[in-house]
């Protein structure tokens, strides 16, 4: 009996993973991504994004026979530069010369002998090995002339669409200098803003969608769950050992307390009170589910500091931010896992950032030309204008102090200007955590990154 219940929960899932691709094309996402006339943005239009902010936008094409990049820089034409990885530039990276395609790309950052870019960064005593791969990304990944303009200073924001594995890499994280200590691009160039699309930025830059009723408290920090273990089948509990809550034991394993979600829900809530912006919490045993669902409408940032996983089997629609479940584990509704599929319906018109303060919440499956399936997309979806989420497992107390200084720096910002430079602020707060005793390595500043307009 229980194989034949867990082969039709199997079944059920992919019937309705499948049911929720099929409808894709008619989501809120699609029709944000394409625009009002369902067609993409104009290179003329994306001109007039581009030049009032001085940027300078990359959006990368990686496909199976080579790579390109589009480069529009402020004020000047836009042009097409391909790709290639030069004799010198391969050897360091691992991967035989020749055109950047997306196959040649997933090697630079995953190696079977665990060398890979992305394998190093994600260790804190490894990623200073990374060190001579990230500089010849910088010279692969940026045309020259892009290359000598950022240093030059040129530029007050680099705007990144990344495609396919490249999707992963925090450019910050890029080399621009290996005289030690190493130069990062974090140091040398502009804020940075990351797109799944250059149509998604501009249309979620022009997004004007407010809150039906706001909230008197503009603020919502969610976080410092309660976790238990995951329930056990046998003497009646087999429908309990099947719900949805206790997929995280064959992904992750038991949720362990994380020991600075506190200390940083009481950052985040200082941060904005002090510049006399109200703050509402849930915390504890009231930082479920349904409280979510219940209080999130109406905020103007929204603050999550959880734990997430990722779930590959079906396209990461039951990836999940993991809350303090209810008091019934087969209630998916309070299950205490907010799925990708969950957090698409929530009401978040209005809502200008969510910070989703737990492990890989912009990883996931890859579509080519869409970047990740994560469950930051999932807040693009249900009206947040911007996202800030992590890029791989993060450091507990590493990310309290980032995301403290962070929406510190935010919300003064916000108190002085009226808005905030979100990418201004994020970029800043990384510098900061880098320049702390202990937390010089990428693995703890880099995996924070800013979706959505600055």
């Amino acid at each position: 009996q229980e194989e034949r219940l867990l082969d039709e929960l199997r079944d059920a899932r992919a019937e309705f993973a499948a049911a929720h691709a099929a409808i894709r094309s008619v989501s809120p996402l699609y029709r944000l991504a394409v625009g009002a006339d369902l067609q993409p943005v104009s290179l003329d239009r994306l001109a007039q994004y581009v030049n009032p902010q001085q940027a300078l936008l990359l959006e990368y094409l990686l496909g199976d026979e080579g790579g390109y990049v589009l480069v529009l820089p402020a004020g000047g034409p836009p042009r097409l530069a391909a790709l290639t990885v030069e004799p010198a530039q391969a050897e360091r990276l691992g991967v035989e010369p020749g055109p950047l395609t997306a196959e040649r790309m997933a090697a630079i950052l995953r190696r079977e002998d665990g060398t890979g870019v992305l394998q190093r960064m994600r260790h804190p005593d490894a990623a200073r090995e990374a060190t001579g791969q990230l500089a010849a990304l910088w010279e692969v990944l940026v045309p020259e002339p892009e290359r000598k303009a950022i240093l030059d200073e040129r530029y007050r924001r680099l705007i990144v669409v990344p495609d396919t594995a490249l999707a992963q890499l925090p450019f910050e994280t890029l080399v621009v200098s290996t005289t030690e200590p190493a130069w990062y691009l974090l140091e040398a160039g502009p804020p940075i803003v990351v797109a799944p699309s250059a149509s998604l930025l501009v249309n979620l830059a022009a997004r004007q969608d407010e809150a039906k009723k706001p909230a008197e408290q503009p603020v919502l920090s969610i976080g410092d769950c309660v976790y238990g273990a995951p329930a056990k089948a046998g003497d009646g509990e087999l429908l309990s050992a099947l719900s949805p809550r206790n997929r995280y034991s064959g992904v992750g394993g038991q949720l362990d307390p994380l020991e600075y979600a506190g200390a940083e829900i009481d950052a985040v809530g200082r941060s904005f009170r002090d510049q006399k912006i109200r703050v509402a919490t849930l915390r504890g045993k009231t930082a479920r589910e349904q409280p979510v669902r219940q209080y999130g409408p109406g905020r103007r940032v929204l603050h999550f500091a959880t734990h997430a996983v990722v779930d590959e089997a079906y396209g990461n629609l039951f990836g999940a931010l993991a809350l303090t479940p209810g008091s019934k584990p087969d209630n998916a509704a309070d299950d205490g896992l907010l799925t990708l599929a969950e957090v698409v319906e929530l009401e978040l018109a209005g809502c200008r950032l969510t910070i989703l303060s737990a492990c890989d919440t912009n990883a996931g499956p890859e579509q080519r030309g869409e970047g990740v399936v994560s469950l930051a997309r999932g807040f693009l979806v249900a009206g947040s204008q911007r996202v800030v989420a992590t890029q791989w497992r993060v450091a507990d107390e590493a990310t309290a102090r980032l995301v403290g200084r962070f929406c510190e720096l935010t919300a003064a910002a916000e108190s002085a200007d009226g808005e905030a430079d979100y990418a201004k602020s994020l970029c800043e707060s990384r510098r900061w955590l880098r320049r702390q005793p202990g937390y010089e390595s990428p693995f703890f500043w880099a995996p924070f990154v800013l979706i959505g307009p600055p």
